[in-house]
């Protein structure tokens, strides 16, 4: 695998422009679902890479200090927990949640789940979101979104009334949503917030080749080897519960920054992975082959919202094709670990110090 790896080249270039899966290099199995607009396929690759860097840079963001690029943290003690919802709108399969509620679990501790609204194609996803948590015995405070900005200055309030140390979220694999995490960040590290960063809206955690750049063709072959990624983790059941004051909050708050419900949540994405468990020849066929672009945009809300995790739908196109995975979908899952991954790379290097 570290072959792979070392092999990488090329661009995650047209990520933040834009382009097609088809207009990256996923093979005659790509399919432009998750970002539409489709680069000239003339441009250089070299021309695209500025591009998509030019895009991610702002000067705000180039004066915030790393946040990315260094550990988060570790060996440090948090027990007291904001865990920030964004398009990772699911209890299962979530890595941030897992880390957030096993440091909260200490003695002191406190787990407070956080929904920022900006998107109204996600509500329907977070209000499911909040039924699973209720189930699990906590909530979520949903906020309104009227800018990062704001955003990032009222995640800071509900952190200093509830004193709590540190921010959990997974990283972005949508440009706005890098942007958005960005921006917020700065405001909660500036007043000491600690942040925690986890790869939950990626496939798997990339090697660190920091002085190569990945290439999406080369990470669909490094991701379809066997056990290169882990099986999709169970949702947890038991959550450390909310304090009165965070209760409060949450029933204050959330009923009216979580309507009107538009978009699909965790059921949708449960019965379309239960549509993949046939093992008929015939669905095999359509999923690897031309039919499954079809396929692929059925995943996509679910996918977008985070209410599904990409290693779910992995899970279900192995099994379903026998540990070969292939097609529209398989694509459409790399790309958007891909996109995790260098918009990770590309926040590191835009808030590094230049020398």
């Amino acid at each position: 695998m570290a072959a792979v790896w070392a092999a990488f080249v090329g661009a995650g270039a047209g990520l933040a422009r834009g382009d097609s899966v088809a207009a990256r290099g996923l093979g005659s199995h790509a399919h432009p679902m998750c970002f539409a607009t489709v680069a000239p396929a003339a441009q250089p690759v070299q021309a695209r890479a500025q591009s998509a860097a030019a895009t991610l840079v702002t000067p705000a963001a180039a004066a915030a200090p790393t946040r990315f690029a260094r550990p988060a943290l570790a060996g440090a003690s948090v027990s007291r927990v904001l865990m920030w919802f964004q398009a990772d709108l699911r209890v299962e399969d979530n890595d941030a949640l897992a880390a957030a509620a096993a440091a909260a679990r200490a003695p002191g501790g406190a787990l407070v789940p956080v929904y920022s609204a900006r998107m109204a194609m996600r509500t329907g996803a977070a209000q499911e979101l909040r039924a699973s948590l209720q189930r699990a015995g906590s909530d979520v405070v949903a906020v309104a979104n009227t800018g990062a900005q704001q955003l990032g200055e009222r995640l800071l309030e509900i952190a200093r009334e509830l004193q709590l140390q540190a921010v959990f979220y997974n990283r972005a694999a949508l440009p706005d949503d890098a942007r958005e995490q960005r921006v917020v960040l700065s405001v909660l590290e500036r007043a000491g917030i600690q942040a925690r960063a986890y790869w939950g809206n990626a496939l798997c955690e990339p090697p660190p080749t920091e002085q190569q750049q990945l290439c999406a063709s080369a990470l669909a072959k490094y991701v379809a080897a066997p056990r290169a990624v882990r099986a999709p983790r169970a949702a947890e059941k038991r959550l450390p519960a909310l304090s009165n004051a965070a209760r409060q909050m949450a029933d204050a708050a959330s009923d009216a920054a979580l309507t009107p419900k538009t978009g699909c949540g965790a059921s949708v994405g449960a019965r379309l992975l239960q549509e993949l468990t046939a093992r008929d020849q015939a669905l095999r066929v359509t999923v690897a082959g031309a039919g499954g672009a079809d396929v692929a945009l059925k995943f996509k809300a679910a996918l977008d919202s985070g209410a599904i995790s990409l290693r779910a739908c992995y899970a279900r196109v192995c099994e379903l094709l026998e540990n070969k995975p292939r097609g529209y979908l398989f694509s459409e899952l790399v790309f958007r670990s891909y996109a995790c991954c260098i918009l990770q790379r590309s926040a590191a290097r835009s808030a590094a110090p230049a020398h």
